[in-house]
Protein backbone atom coordinates (compact mmCIF):
# COMPACT_ATOMS: atom_id res chain seq x y z
CA UNK A 1 0.00 0.00 0.00
CA UNK A 2 1.36 3.37 -1.00
CA UNK A 3 1.80 5.79 1.88
CA UNK A 4 -0.03 9.02 1.10
CA UNK A 5 1.57 11.01 3.91
CA UNK A 6 4.15 13.70 3.16
CA UNK A 7 7.73 12.52 2.83
CA UNK A 8 9.76 12.41 6.05
CA UNK A 9 12.44 14.99 6.76
CA UNK A 10 15.92 14.35 5.35
CA UNK A 11 18.49 12.63 7.58
CA UNK A 12 20.67 14.76 9.87
CA UNK A 13 24.01 14.31 11.62
CA UNK A 14 25.96 11.11 10.99
CA UNK A 15 23.25 9.73 8.68
CA UNK A 16 23.49 12.85 6.52
CA UNK A 17 27.27 12.49 6.23
CA UNK A 18 26.87 8.86 5.18
CA UNK A 19 24.78 10.01 2.24
CA UNK A 20 27.99 11.13 0.52
CA UNK A 21 29.12 7.50 0.55
CA UNK A 22 25.81 5.83 -0.26
CA UNK A 23 24.98 8.01 -3.29
CA UNK A 24 28.09 7.05 -5.31
CA UNK A 25 27.75 3.38 -4.34
CA UNK A 26 24.19 3.44 -5.66
CA UNK A 27 25.38 5.18 -8.84
CA UNK A 28 28.04 2.53 -9.37
CA UNK A 29 25.42 -0.18 -8.80
CA UNK A 30 23.21 1.34 -11.49
CA UNK A 31 26.10 1.08 -13.96
CA UNK A 32 26.16 -2.69 -13.35
CA UNK A 33 22.62 -2.92 -14.75
CA UNK A 34 23.95 -2.08 -18.21
CA UNK A 35 25.49 -4.51 -20.71
CA UNK A 36 28.54 -6.21 -19.36
CA UNK A 37 27.68 -7.34 -16.73
CA UNK A 38 24.00 -6.82 -17.68
CA UNK A 39 22.46 -7.09 -14.22
CA UNK A 40 19.32 -5.33 -15.45
CA UNK A 41 17.30 -6.01 -12.29
CA UNK A 42 19.60 -3.65 -10.37
CA UNK A 43 18.08 -0.75 -12.28
CA UNK A 44 14.80 -1.31 -10.40
CA UNK A 45 16.40 -0.55 -7.02
CA UNK A 46 19.67 1.35 -7.65
CA UNK A 47 18.04 4.78 -7.96
CA UNK A 48 15.91 4.31 -4.80
CA UNK A 49 18.78 5.19 -2.40
CA UNK A 50 19.26 8.51 -4.18
CA UNK A 51 15.53 9.21 -3.96
CA UNK A 52 15.53 8.43 -0.24
CA UNK A 53 18.66 10.48 0.49
CA UNK A 54 17.40 13.53 -1.37
CA UNK A 55 13.77 13.35 -0.26
CA UNK A 56 12.53 16.64 1.25
CA UNK A 57 16.02 18.12 1.34
CA UNK A 58 17.29 21.40 -0.08
CA UNK A 59 17.95 21.81 -3.78
CA UNK A 60 21.65 22.26 -2.99
CA UNK A 61 21.85 18.95 -1.14
CA UNK A 62 19.83 17.26 -3.90
CA UNK A 63 22.22 18.60 -6.51
CA UNK A 64 25.29 17.52 -4.53
CA UNK A 65 24.03 13.97 -3.96
CA UNK A 66 22.74 13.74 -7.53
CA UNK A 67 26.14 14.86 -8.77
CA UNK A 68 27.92 12.20 -6.69
CA UNK A 69 25.48 9.55 -7.91
CA UNK A 70 25.91 10.69 -11.52
CA UNK A 71 29.72 10.87 -11.30
CA UNK A 72 29.92 7.30 -10.03
CA UNK A 73 27.32 6.04 -12.50
CA UNK A 74 28.89 7.59 -15.58
CA UNK A 75 32.44 7.12 -14.29
CA UNK A 76 31.89 3.36 -14.23
CA UNK A 77 29.58 3.13 -17.25
CA UNK A 78 31.72 5.05 -19.72
CA UNK A 79 35.16 4.26 -18.39
CA UNK A 80 35.95 2.76 -21.80
CA UNK A 81 36.03 6.31 -23.20
CA UNK A 82 39.26 6.87 -21.26
CA UNK A 83 40.99 4.95 -24.05
CA UNK A 84 41.00 8.24 -25.97
CA UNK A 85 42.29 10.09 -22.94
CA UNK A 86 41.50 10.61 -19.30
CA UNK A 87 40.86 14.33 -19.70
CA UNK A 88 38.04 13.64 -22.18
CA UNK A 89 36.61 10.95 -19.92
CA UNK A 90 36.67 13.24 -16.86
CA UNK A 91 35.04 16.08 -18.78
CA UNK A 92 32.29 13.84 -20.17
CA UNK A 93 31.62 12.28 -16.75
CA UNK A 94 31.44 15.76 -15.20
CA UNK A 95 29.01 16.97 -17.87
CA UNK A 96 26.74 13.95 -17.51
CA UNK A 97 26.91 14.13 -13.70
CA UNK A 98 25.77 17.75 -13.92
CA UNK A 99 22.54 16.55 -15.55
CA UNK A 100 21.98 14.09 -12.70
CA UNK A 101 22.75 16.88 -10.23
CA UNK A 102 19.93 18.85 -11.85
CA UNK A 103 17.67 15.83 -11.41
CA UNK A 104 18.64 15.67 -7.72
CA UNK A 105 17.76 19.31 -7.20
CA UNK A 106 14.46 18.81 -9.02
CA UNK A 107 13.60 15.72 -6.98
CA UNK A 108 14.33 17.62 -3.75
CA UNK A 109 11.42 19.90 -4.67
CA UNK A 110 9.11 17.27 -6.17
CA UNK A 111 9.52 14.97 -3.17
CA UNK A 112 7.52 17.47 -1.12
CA UNK A 113 4.35 16.72 -3.06
CA UNK A 114 1.72 15.60 -0.56
CA UNK A 115 0.46 12.51 -2.41
CA UNK A 116 2.49 9.33 -2.86
CA UNK A 117 1.30 8.69 -6.40
CA UNK A 118 2.16 12.24 -7.40
CA UNK A 119 5.72 11.70 -6.15
CA UNK A 120 6.03 8.40 -8.03
CA UNK A 121 4.78 9.85 -11.31
CA UNK A 122 6.65 13.15 -11.00
CA UNK A 123 10.03 11.57 -10.25
CA UNK A 124 9.67 9.18 -13.20
CA UNK A 125 8.69 12.09 -15.46
CA UNK A 126 11.64 14.15 -14.17
CA UNK A 127 14.09 11.33 -14.94
CA UNK A 128 12.67 10.93 -18.45
CA UNK A 129 13.01 14.69 -18.95
CA UNK A 130 16.64 14.41 -17.80
CA UNK A 131 17.30 11.64 -20.33
CA UNK A 132 15.61 13.61 -23.09
CA UNK A 133 17.66 16.71 -22.29
CA UNK A 134 20.88 14.66 -22.20
CA UNK A 135 19.98 13.24 -25.62
CA UNK A 136 19.81 16.74 -27.10
CA UNK A 137 22.39 18.86 -25.26
CA UNK A 138 25.15 19.68 -26.07
CA UNK A 139 25.54 19.42 -29.82
CA UNK A 140 23.25 16.48 -30.49
CA UNK A 141 23.48 15.05 -26.98
CA UNK A 142 24.88 11.90 -25.44
CA UNK A 143 22.50 8.95 -25.22
CA UNK A 144 24.82 6.43 -23.60
CA UNK A 145 23.39 5.44 -20.21
CA UNK A 146 19.68 5.77 -20.86
CA UNK A 147 17.79 3.38 -18.56
CA UNK A 148 16.12 1.55 -21.44
CA UNK A 149 19.56 0.28 -22.44
CA UNK A 150 19.79 -1.54 -19.11
CA UNK A 151 16.60 -3.44 -19.86
CA UNK A 152 17.63 -5.28 -23.03
CA UNK A 153 16.73 -8.64 -21.46
CA UNK A 154 13.71 -7.42 -19.51
CA UNK A 155 9.98 -7.42 -20.09
CA UNK A 156 9.98 -3.68 -19.28
CA UNK A 157 11.45 -3.06 -22.71
CA UNK A 158 8.25 -4.54 -24.16
CA UNK A 159 6.57 -1.15 -23.81
CA UNK A 160 9.21 0.42 -26.07
CA UNK A 161 7.35 -0.15 -29.37
CA UNK A 162 4.58 2.07 -27.99
CA UNK A 163 6.53 4.62 -25.94
CA UNK A 164 10.13 4.29 -27.03
CA UNK A 165 12.89 3.93 -24.50
CA UNK A 166 11.34 6.78 -22.52
CA UNK A 167 8.44 4.54 -21.45
CA UNK A 168 10.81 1.85 -20.27
CA UNK A 169 12.82 4.42 -18.31
CA UNK A 170 9.61 5.79 -16.81
CA UNK A 171 8.63 2.33 -15.54
CA UNK A 172 12.09 1.64 -14.10
CA UNK A 173 12.16 4.95 -12.20
CA UNK A 174 8.57 4.52 -11.05
CA UNK A 175 9.58 1.13 -9.61
CA UNK A 176 12.48 2.82 -7.80
CA UNK A 177 10.10 5.46 -6.47
CA UNK A 178 7.76 2.78 -5.15
CA UNK A 179 10.71 1.15 -3.37
CA UNK A 180 11.67 4.55 -1.92
CA UNK A 181 8.11 5.25 -0.73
Amino acid sequence: RLDLRPSPAPPRGRAARGAGVVAPIAGGALALAFPEPSLGALAYVAIAPLLILVRSSSGRRGAALGGLFGAAFFGVLIFWISIIGYVGWVLLVALQAAFVAGFGATWARLSRLPWGWARVISVAAAWVALEYLRSRVPVGGFTWGQLAQSQADSSTLGIAPLTGGWGSAFLVVAANALVAE
